[in-house]
């Protein structure tokens, strides 16, 4: 089994049983020894942070301001 990474905009648009098919589960969750194999193969869940859009924003930011002093 590959990783899966759905995003929520996908993840609206599936039903629960079609989600737990992509993910390889079912309604009762992963079995205990499931849930191992996969945090030994894939490590444990991270939610993926968009610091570059962040930081992206923080410096339009105060582009905005220095241009707002310079007037």
């Amino acid at each position: 089994m590959d990783k899966i990474i759905i995003n929520v905009d996908e993840a609206k648009k599936n039903s629960m049983k079609e989600l737990l098919s992509k993910l390889s589960s079912n309604k009762n969750g992963l079995s205990v020894q499931e849930a191992n194999q996969r945090l030994q193969k894939y490590g444990p869940n991270e939610i993926i942070e968009k610091k570059q859009i962040l930081l992206l924003n923080l410096l339009d930011i105060f582009g905005v301001l220095y241009h707002g002093l310079l007037k």
